[in-house]
């Protein structure tokens, strides 16, 4: 299998390739790791195998090819966009009177590099199934399918954003429960909507073990509290910055690029089946479970195996969970909006 990582001097990229060289099992995995600064992906790619001889004999390390050239990602079967550009202070806020919420600034930073990507992709591997990871990577999801085709893009973050809610759920869990340890496996939710404010968990969706189930109808805002927690989530992790260097850019990067690691894996065939939510397309079938005209972008479940993304039915939605899906998919389509008028009309 062939994996790019378009990106890979960034930190959730970097993460990625780590998690690569220290859980691969498969000596047919080739990667590409495509960066305006391979030098620096150099160094990380030597840094990590320079302790192959500690690894369990069982690891593989991948082969990769480390480059700017875009040509050397023909064929790839996925391709995951990490790459992105940071929008400056003094420019952020000077952007805040196009968009007072300052939620588009980075997006709008990225734009013109993620039309290169696509355009990139297009030329040079056409076929390939596209995963976005920069954010916001709803929005870049629906700016790559504006090149490529359209049912051969997923945006990354709603499988992070289910990852988060079931570690708060059971952390939450274990402290009304006595004497027991309830883990982030024993938890599974469907959140659907979009990597931002606007995730809709689908209540019905939600499996705990059974002694735990009782403190959930017993505490029946516990799960909105838990929703609540999981959307600050980000922004957590991006307060917690290097006080002594302001101006460094922070957020998450280990548990993204883990989670990527973990799509690869099931895609791969190293690792059982994997379902999560992802942003695509929705068919027929999608389209009516959710309330939604067909070809809308949106974060739904769908299983990775080694034969792709397959969609599936998931948990029943209720009218209020319906309702909240049709507002998020409505914000969205105003947010693209005004992305591309920003983007004709500014320079």
């Amino acid at each position: 299998m062939k994996i790019t990582i378009i990106g890979s001097s960034g930190k959730v990229a970097r993460q990625t390739v780590q998690a690569a060289y220290n859980f691969n099992v498969l000596p047919e995995i080739e990667m590409v790791l495509i960066s305006q600064n391979p030098d620096l992906v150099n160094g990380y790619v030597l840094d990590l195998q320079s302790v192959s001889a500690l690894r369990p004999s069982s690891i593989v390390e991948p082969v990769c090819t480390i480059t700017d050239d875009y040509s050397k990602i023909s064929d790839s079967d996925y391709v995951f966009v990490c790459a992105g550009q940071f929008m400056e202070r003094n420019k952020k806020e000077e952007f805040r009177k196009y968009d007072s919420s300052g939620r588009l600034a980075h997006t709008f930073e990225s734009l013109n590099l993620i039309y290169d990507i696509a355009k990139n992709i297009k030329e040079h591997s056409p076929n390939s199934t596209v995963i976005v990871v920069t954010n916001q990577s709803d929005m870049m999801a629906q700016i790559l399918r504006g090149v490529l085709p359209t049912k051969q893009v997923y945006g990354f973050g709603g499988m992070l954003d289910e990852a988060r809610f079931t570690k708060i759920l059971s952390q939450e869990l274990n402290t009304m429960i006595p004497n027991q340890h309830i883990t982030p496996q024993d938890v599974s939710a469907e959140i659907v909507g979009y990597h931002n404010n606007d995730m809709v968990l689908i209540k019905d969706s939600i499996q705990v073990p059974e002694r735990a189930t009782e403190e959930l109808i017993k505490r029946p805002n516990l799960l909105t509290k838990v929703l609540e927690q999981t959307k600050a989530y980000g922004r957590e992790i991006s307060k917690n910055a290097d006080t002594r260097h302001p101006t460094m850019h922070t957020g998450a990067s280990i548990g993204p690029g883990i989670a990527c690691w973990t799509a690869i894996s099931a895609l791969s065939g190293q690792t059982s089946s994997l379902k999560a939510s992802f942003n695509g397309q929705l068919d027929v079938e999608q389209s009516k479970m959710y309330g939604l005209e067909e070809g809308v972008s949106l974060s739904v479940p769908w299983v990775l195996s080694p034969v792709g993304f397959k969609s599936i039915k998931g948990a029943v939605c209720d009218q209020k969970e319906l309702q909240s899906i049709k507002q998020a998919a409505h914000k969205m389509s105003e947010s693209m909006v005004l992305l591309e008028n920003l983007h004709r009309n500014i320079a």
